[in-house]
C-alpha cells in the first residue's frame, strides 16, 4: 500500500485565522470561544444545574440550554462577558502592540 505522508501546517494559534477568516473577525470568534469555555468551567466548578444557570446568569431556560450545549452562535462577546461576570469570574482586557 503506497501512502503519501500527511503534511501539516503550523497553526498561528487561532483556528479561525487558520481556516481563512479575516483577522479581526477571527480574533473576536476566538475570544467568544475562550470566554464560553471559562463560563462552562465555572458552571461545572459550582455544580450548577440547568435551572441554576438560568437563574444565576439571568437568562432564559432556552439560552441556558444553548450555553450548556456550548453553542456560542447566539451570544455576542459582550453578552458572554456579562455571563462570565454574573458567574463570578473577573476579566481584564489587555492590548498588545502590533507585531513588526
Amino acid at each position: 500500500m503506497n501512502r503519501e505522508p500527511k503534511t501539516s501546517e503550523k497553526s498561528c494559534g487561532n483556528v479561525f485565522i487558520d481556516i481563512g477568516f479575516p483577522q479581526p473577525e477571527a480574533i473576536v470568534m476566538h475570544m467568544r470561544i475562550e470566554v464560553l469555555a471559562r463560563i462552562i468551567g465555572r458552571i461545572k466548578e459550582q455544580g450548577w444545574t440547568h435551572a441554576d444557570v438560568a437563574h444565576n446568569l439571568d437568562i432564559s431556560q432556552r439560552d441556558a440550554r444553548r450555553l450548556l450545549e456550548k453553542n456560542v452562535d447566539p451570544f455576542t462577546l459582550d453578552m458572554l462577558l456579562i455571563f462570565a461576570i454574573r458567574s463570578g469570574l473577573s476579566a481584564r482586557l489587555e492590548w498588545n502592540s502590533p507585531r513588526k
